[in-house]
């Protein structure tokens, strides 16, 4: 059996824009990028521009805030130091090389049918009935990847 298997090109987000990307707040007073992130898995679920005098008052419920420019959907805060830092998100580049644990989906072209496999070991082999398959894997903080894996007889 021949097995082809390639990765895509990871497809970018939208681009949300907010505010006047004015580098001051009101009143001239100077302002600070933040993020505001999940304390349990360093996802970064908002970023901000703010004058001093806001700081005290902004919150968004269930998240901690850091002072540091980052991304939303490139950066997460590392939680494994002594001090939170902004880290950019690794790529899953082979199926051989996998984040541990890993969530593999594979969803059969022809058929629609669908697995979920974790990985625990760091690598993923997957033999089946010949034709292309969709192969999805997700490891926080990882971006997840997906690869086409064709099974010829």
């Amino acid at each position: 059996m021949i097995q082809s298997l390639k990765k895509t090109q990871r497809e970018a987000p939208p681009v949300a824009q907010s505010g006047s990307g004015a580098a001051s707040g009101q009143n001239g007073n100077p302002s600070s990028s933040y993020v505001f992130y999940k304390p349990e898995t360093g996802e970064i679920r908002q970023t901000a521009c703010i004058g001093p005098l806001e700081v005290p008052h902004m919150h968004l419920l269930g998240c901690e805030r850091l002072q540091a420019k980052a991304s939303v959907f490139d950066d997460y805060v590392d939680l494994s130091g002594s001090e939170p830092t902004v880290r950019p998100r690794p790529e899953i580049e082979s199926l051989d090389a996998l984040p541990i644990p890993a969530t593999v989906t594979v969803t059969c072209r022809a058929s629609g049918a669908v697995g979920t496999y974790t990985v625990e070991d760091g690598s993923f082999d997957y033999d089946d009935l010949p034709g292309t398959y969709d192969l999805r894997v997700s490891a926080w903080p990882h971006h997840d990847a997906h690869f086409v894996l064709e099974i010829t007889p």
